[in-house]
């Protein structure tokens, strides 16, 4: 079957039912039918076409790959991402950080003090720090892989290139400071009262420069531990390997490129997810709630206004995480991510809402809120350490005591005022180092 050149605007208005049919077809196993024109305009012909589904890859009949990407060419992936769900991103951004940093803060707080359930009501927002993590892998899919939609569609191409350069920059310019930082405070800390597991599950090997080159490549839970008592970074090989994957196993819709050099990309994608796996399955099993948040970002308006109630139920399935987790395990985590991702679903199309000053504030918070993540631990137990004046940071404070939430606030302050401090040298100058070491246009960056 021939297909013509068109454009995605195009493509989307007039091949999107035409996709769809012969997705069906290939489904059934059916023929499909395609009527055409003849150049005299005399009579329509009819074609009879099987689509093999035991070469969706090759060079004339990729018919499901185009069927493929012509069903992704929506309207809410051409679009760029809306000022209200900009705002609301910007503004769960900044909570899911302050939710993890609170968490970590309780945990050094109380040490280990049973916890009853009347402190678990009374401290229940310190018990949201992992949902918050989910949150993040869901706005982190929404973004990036939702760029990556956006372009394969628009273009019918990728450019590889430039999206590492973007991705790389955005996590080096803050990650090689971060593990500079955590190295100086862990090694002072070290010298001075000792190794503690409680410090972030620290052993001499996590200090080790082997662990540390593991760390700056991305390998750590894959090959080796988290750098020195910084165990956060967990998270951030997850996300480097799900912003490497996610492109290859699109590749098969890149239509512009050649048959074979689609094929190897999207084998290099099944290689890495097999990788992970094999050392990770709950990195795997997370990259879900990735994809659930590139998923969405297909999802056009849908017309009706329930933000207020998703938010709702956003809220409620976070909360009651710790509760449910215990009881069904894996669908626990699935409840959050769904949740947060219909309260993202909730802004699409709707107009931006909110005063300049809150709209600043959040974007203020969310900015820092890179280098308040990766840079929280290694001083969460470098205070604690010198509170407590021995090797263990656990401080072991009733949570009935009045100095309980106290500790926690402080401790939080503390760890946004050196985020503040830090992202002021590192993380505001992301787009500088982007533009300074690769040449890359500022309008091109994402």
């Amino acid at each position: 079957m021939a297909w013509p050149v068109r454009s995605p605007l195009m493509r989307a208005k007039e091949s999107r039912s035409q996709a769809v049919h012969e997705l069906r077809g290939f489904m059934r196993m059916q023929p499909v039918r395609e009527k055409s024109q003849n150049p005299a305009g005399s009579r329509q012909s009819t074609a009879v076409f099987w689509i093999n589904p035991l070469k969706p890859l090759t060079s004339g009949g990729s018919n499901i790959c185009r069927a493929l990407y012509s069903c992704l060419t929506t309207d809410a992936v051409m679009r760029p991402i809306g000022p209200h769900t900009s705002q609301v991103l910007n503004v769960a951004r900044a909570v899911a950080a302050g939710l993890v940093v609170l968490f970590h803060a309780a945990i050094y707080t109380r040490g280990n003090i049973p916890v009853k359930p009347a402190d678990n009501l009374l401290y229940i927002l310190t018990e949201c720090g992992t949902q918050a993590v989910f949150w993040f892998f869901v706005i982190s899919g929404y973004l990036v892989g939702g760029s990556v939609i956006s372009e394969i569609v628009r273009t019918g191409n990728f450019n590889f290139r430039r999206y590492f350069v973007n991705r790389m920059t955005r996590l080096y310019v803050v990650l090689l400071p971060a593990l500079a930082l955590g190295a100086i405070l862990d090694r002072t800390r070290i010298s001075a009262w000792g190794i503690n597991s409680h410090a972030g599950y620290e052993t001499v090997s996590s200090l080790s420069g082997v662990t540390l080159l593991q760390n700056v490549f991305f390998l750590q839970t894959l090959t080796g531990p988290t750098f020195g008592s910084n165990y956060a970074l967990w998270s951030l090989a997850s996300e480097f390997w799900y912003y490497t994957i996610f492109p290859l196993m699109l590749s098969p819709i890149m239509i512009k490129r050649a048959t074979y050099i689609r094929f190897m990309l999207f084998m290099i994608g099944i290689l890495l997810i097999l990788f992970i796996t094999k050392h990770n399955v709950s990195m795997s099993w997370l990259f879900t709630l990735w994809f659930l948040g590139a998923a969405i970002r297909c999802v056009g308006a849908t017309g009706r206004k329930f933000e207020i109630l998703a938010w709702v139920v956003a809220i409620l399935g976070m909360l009651a995480f710790p509760y449910l987790h215990s009881r069904v395990g894996p669908l626990a985590t699935i409840l959050v991510g769904v949740t947060f991702a219909g309260t993202i679903l909730s802004t699409h199309g709707q107009p931006g809402k909110g005063s300049k000053r809150c709209i600043r504030i959040a974007n203020a918070f969310s900015g820092l809120s890179f280098s308040l993540y990766l840079i929280h631990l290694p001083i969460l137990h470098f205070v604690t350490t010198l509170i407590a004046r021995n090797a263990d940071p656990f401080l072991n404070i009733t949570p009935h005591s009045i100095v309980s939430p106290a500790v926690i606030v402080g401790l939080v302050c503390v760890s946004y005022t050196a985020a503040f401090l830090f992202a002021r040298i590192t993380e505001d100058h992301t787009d500088a180092v982007r533009r300074s070491l690769w040449r890359i246009p500022s309008a091109s960056l994402n």
